[in-house]
């Protein structure tokens, strides 16, 4: 019997869900271990596809220091310091701290932003009722790649600073300020 003959292909959908409604991907496992990853067929050949984002998630499942459980900070901050907590402990924190932040500042100050792997339409109507519930802020941060940088740009400088720059000057190392 070769290795090959212990490797079992599932059908499935790529985790990233990044907006694309999750690319078709066929998964290759050998026992509990996914060893492979690659794109599935479809009946057209143009939807045969999966990004180097999805491709990578192998290398992301199985990174060694890759979060499983929650920790929480022991030491000061930048020390590196963590010890595993409960998922019950770790959701009641993050409720305080929600709960204190709310109190002394008012719901509209927490700004819930949708991004990242995971990010699709899926858990978009989460995303919105969490908001909704709360009546905080939230920030849509929509898309990746040329998508990301007009939505990224204004979160983060509060105008459209990348946008110009990658829309002007992508590719010219020309980097002027733009009005």
């Amino acid at each position: 019997m070769t290795d090959e003959d212990n490797i079992r292909t599932i059908r499935t959908a790529c985790s990233q869900h990044c907006g694309i409604d999750a690319c078709g991907i066929l998964v290759h496992m050998k026992g509990d271990r996914v060893v492979k990853l690659e794109p599935a067929d479809f009946p057209n050949k143009i939807d045969n596809r999966i990004c180097l984002r999805g491709l990578s998630m192998l290398d992301v499942t199985y990174h060694p220091d890759r979060l499983k459980y929650p920790m929480k900070r022991v030491g000061e901050r930048g020390e590196g310091k963590f010890e595993r907590i409960s998922w019950d402990e770790a959701l009641d924190t993050i409720a305080e701290k929600l709960k204190d932040i709310a109190a002394q500042h008012g719901w509209k100050s927490i700004g819930w932003v949708l991004g990242g792997p995971g990010a699709g339409t899926t858990k978009f109507g989460a995303y919105l009722r969490l908001a909704s519930l709360t009546q905080s802020t939230r920030v849509s941060a929509w898309g990746y790649g040329d998508a990301g940088i007009p939505c990224g740009s204004r979160v983060i400088f509060g105008s459209n600073f990348l946008t110009c720059i990658y829309s002007e000057n992508f590719g010219k190392g020309n980097f002027r300020n733009c009005s």
